[in-house]
């Protein structure tokens, strides 16, 4: 083997190892980003059970708008509100919520395992 063939091949095994380095490194870190994925997951399952199960309640600010230009209702003095009750999703919303929750949570780990990638 001349000296040029042997040079070749010793770079060739560097560059192999460069390459089988960089993607151990990159399956580890994506190893981590499925990780905390479903960790996220189990905590948003948890959540929402939690939520079913009425252990938690999911609140939100509201604001009753006024009718009129006095700020009473149209029925005058003697309607009334509850001004201390707190306002829930209904069912539908819930769902919806908990679906924009884990997707974000989806779209933020995919999103770390493709920078991680580049770096």
């Amino acid at each position: 083997m001349s000296a040029a063939s042997a040079e070749a091949l010793q770079r060739q095994h560097e560059l192999q190892g460069k390459l089988d380095a960089q993607q151990e490194r990159w399956a580890l870190a994506e190893a981590e980003q499925y990780k905390e994925l479903r960790n996220a997951e189990v905590e948003i399952e948890r959540l929402r059970a939690d939520i079913d199960a009425g252990r938690q309640r999911l609140r939100v600010r509201a604001t009753c708008p006024a009718s009129g230009a006095t700020g009473m209702s149209e029925a005058g003095t003697t309607a009334s509100l509850d001004h201390g009750a707190t306002a829930e999703l209904d069912q539908a919303a819930r769902s919806d919520y908990f679906a924009l929750r884990a997707g974000i949570g989806r779209v933020t780990q995919q999103l770390a395992a493709c920078q991680a990638r580049l770096r």
